[in-house]
């Protein structure tokens, strides 16, 4: 941002299978619990991977979009990291409607990506922690290589193709992660153009990026591009964008410092070239005082007219007018309502949920089918439905999570009744049924000297039962598999013991 302040940098520091009895034999098996649904919207799931349609942001629909939400400050500096912990997210999203979070990472300032590499691995870790998080919670996640004092992107353009060759290789396959190459370009020399200038080095990186892509999955990522004074001289780009097309260009405001001269430009770029506000704040350019309600409201209201996404700045409870939290605040466990927030934070809470669409999706659900080879009642999710023996099941109206399947013989105790462990996970599943007859032991639907030679080499510990195997064996139901079973099977294929 224009003017902006400098800082006092801190370092701180699904796969089916079959289950068997829990505990000793005949005890009951136990339940494995479904996944719990979030309450909140899920907005990747509704949107998908976004792109760049002609000048906006769109989802998998065709839809445009606007991306909502706040960014960290810097992530290497007191706990402003922590807010990116699966609680405060969750926060963000339900009590705020944030859709996205917009991850800080500085890069030359003290503690920076560039200032050595014990540095860049914990910048690396908390990123991590905020991509898995927003990904869980169904949120989009902007990885920001926050250039500031080093004014110049190509300063550190090498280091910054490295970096994002490495998210790519680690997130192309995500679909809620976007990339900021060049957070705020400024100096009086960092033009657009020119050899060593802004578009020269969003050039090299998009291509480097676009080629990691290539070799992963091949899906694109949309790509935030800086522009000069400090990403507000968007008017540059227009006639002279990048050749990649699923690029937007970033444009920064603080409402004390940049009021209708710089909104009178982005209506005027708007119609030619994609725009985000990747930042901006409430107050003066600085950070710090001129709280200025009224300009916030009239920025917003404007970029919703043009549907341009925006982030505010910042996540943080640092003692300044920008800061969203009170100082002192908990970031890991940030809690829903105003009781922690400044009066930035309030107002951008108030505006987001206000303007927040009413986020509308049928849950997608799912069923498992088979067939069963006896006559059975089978159980999940608390959803029965009987099979004939050869016939067919379905359970319908599941969610994704991992049952237990339940089938009771409805032949009384001739069959062993059994569990399976399931996962449902983004379709249907298929698990066909089989019970055994009490003492065949290896499942033939007969009961022989094969199955008594089984049950021998378990007992001598030449063989493996596995746990259901060992409940067929069981035929007298002591709980144990030893010589009496056997002579009790010894004596049914004689004609002279009934099992069942």
């Amino acid at each position: 941002m224009n003017l902006k302040r400098k800082l006092t940098a801190f370092l701180a520091a699904a796969v089916m299978a079959v289950t068997g009895a829990a505990g000793a034999l005949g005890t009951a098996f136990s339940a494995v619990t479904a996944y719990a649904a979030e309450t909140g919207v899920d907005y990747v799931s509704i949107h998908g991977r976004l792109k760049v349609s002609g000048n906006k942001i769109v989802d998998k629909n065709g839809k445009e979009f606007q991306l909502r939400g706040m960014s960290t400050h810097g992530i290497m500096w007191e706990t402003y990291g922590d807010v990116l912990s699966y609680d405060s997210l969750k926060v963000l999203r339900d009590d705020w409607k944030c859709n996205t979070i917009r991850i800080a990472m500085y890069t030359e300032e003290w503690g920076g990506y560039t200032t050595g590499s014990t540095y860049a691995t914990q910048a690396k870790a908390k990123i991590a922690t905020g991509v898995e998080n927003a990904k869980k919670l169904g949120m989009y996640v902007i990885i920001d290589w926050h250039i500031l004092n080093d004014g110049n992107p190509n300063t550190h353009k090498t280091e910054a193709k490295a970096f994002f060759k490495e998210m790519v290789n680690k997130y192309n396959s995500y679909d809620n992660v976007l990339y900021e190459i060049c957070n705020e370009p400024n100096g009086s020399s960092v033009k657009w153009t020119g050899t060593n200038g802004i578009k020269s080095y969003c050039t090299d990186v998009v291509n480097t990026i676009r080629t990691a892509e290539k070799a992963k999955t091949g899906k694109n990522s949309i790509i935030i591009c800086g522009t000069g004074t400090w990403s507000q001289d968007i008017q540059d780009v227009v006639g002279n964008t990048l050749t990649d097309k699923n690029c937007v260009y970033a444009l920064h405001f603080y409402a004390n410092t940049h009021t209708d001269w710089l909104r009178n430009r982005v209506k005027t770029c708007s119609s030619s070239i994609p725009i985000l506000v990747s930042e901006f704040g409430t107050c003066d350019a600085s950070g710090n005082g001129g709280f200025n309600k009224s300009e916030t409201v009239k920025w917003l209201d404007t970029l919703d007219s043009l549907k341009i996404g925006y982030i505010n700045w910042s996540l943080a409870d640092k003692n300044e007018t920008a800061s969203a939290f009170k100082n002192g605040t908990n970031l890991k466990k940030i809690s829903s309502g105003e009781g922690s927030l400044t009066e930035s934070g309030k107002l951008i809470r108030s505006e987001y949920r206000k303007r927040a669409p009413a986020e509308t999706v049928t849950p997608t659900t799912y069923k498992i089918t088979g067939t069963s080879n006896v006559a059975v009642r089978i159980t999940a999710a608390n959803k029965t439905q009987g099979a004939a023996a050869g016939g067919t099941y379905s359970i319908t109206g599941l969610a994704n999570g991992t049952y237990t399947v339940s089938c009771y013989s409805m032949a009384g105790a001739k069959y062993v009744d059994r569990t399976y462990s399931l996962t449902v996970k983004n379709k249907d599943a298929t698990l066909d049924v089989k019970l055994y007859l009490k003492g065949d032991v290896n499942g033939d639907g007969k009961i022989t000297t094969v199955d008594i030679g089984l049950i021998n080499s378990y007992i001598r510990g030449i063989k493996q039962l596995d746990d259901y195997q060992k409940l067929v064996a069981d035929v007298n139901g002591d709980g144990k598999v030893s010589t009496a079973d056997i002579g009790k099977i010894n004596g049914h294929i004689r004609g002279t013991v009934k099992l069942f």
